[in-house]
């Protein structure tokens, strides 16, 4: 009986070790995926005023055969 408490034993503490380096690995593709999703936001809001300020020149522009 102390031989399979003992197998047992060793596989849970291996176990707890295969969860504790997943977890690392899930905290760091958080980390990844928080900082792309803020560069992704900055971007954005660039395109958008590049844009509004391309339909303003655009607008403000005489035409070509004035």
């Amino acid at each position: 009986m102390s031989e399979e408490l003992e197998k047992i034993e060793i596989k849970c503490a291996y176990l707890e070790e295969q969860v504790a380096v997943l977890n690392e690995v899930v905290i760091e593709q958080q980390k990844s995926i928080d900082s792309l999703l803020i560069q992704l936001q900055k971007m954005k809001r660039k395109v958008d005023e590049l844009a509004e300020d391309a339909g303003e020149a655009r607008e403000n522009r005489r035409p070509p055969h004035y």
